[in-house]
C-alpha cells in the first residue's frame, strides 16, 4: 500500500473493505503455475521426494486448516486424493484467506529455503525459482 493511502491523504483513495478481490480464476492460476510445482505427497513411504520439492500436501492441508478454523477429513490424509482435496481447498477459500495462505506458503518454504542453499545454482533449483 502507497504511503499516501496508508496515512489518508490521498483524496482519491477510499479506505474501505475490499470484496472478492481474489477471483476463482486467480485461485486456479496460483495452483497451477505456482503451489503445484513446489508440492510433494508427504507422509507415505510408498512415495519418494525424488525432486526435493519443499512443500508437502498434507502438511499444507494441516496448517492451512488450523489457520482458517477448519477441520481435515479423510481425502487429506489419503495419498491418491490429498492432492485435489488441497486444489478444493485452496480454490474454496474466501479472498482473504486465500492472501493469508499465500503468505503462509511463502513462510514455509522461507523457513525450508536452508534446505535447498546447496543446490540453489544447480539446474534442478531453477525450476522453483520465480523472477522477481
Amino acid at each position: 500500500m502507497k504511503f499516501s493511502h496508508r496515512f489518508g491523504f490521498d483524496p482519491e483513495y477510499k479506505n474501505e473493505p475490499i470484496s472478492q478481490d481474489a477471483p476463482k480464476w486467480l485461485k486456479n492460476i496460483f495452483f497451477l503455475k505456482v503451489l503445484e510445482p513446489l508440492l510433494y505427497v508427504d507422509g507415505d513411504s510408498r512415495v519418494s521426494n525424488d525432486d526435493q520439492k519443499p512443500l508437502g500436501v498434507k502438511s499444507l492441508i494441516e496448517r492451512l486448516c488450523a489457520e482458517n478454523g477448519q477441520e481435515t477429513d479423510q481425502e487429506d490424509y489419503d495419498s491418491w486424493t490429498c492432492w485435489d482435496a488441497l486444489k478444493f481447498r485452496v480454490g474454496d477459500l474466501e479472498w482473504y484467506q486465500f492472501y493469508d495462505a499465500v503468505e503462509i506458503i511463502g513462510e514455509l518454504i522461507k523457513a525450508n529455503e536452508y534446505l535447498y542453499s546447496d543446490i540453489l545454482g544447480s539446474n534442478d533449483f531453477e525450476s522453483f525459482m520465480y523472477v522477481s
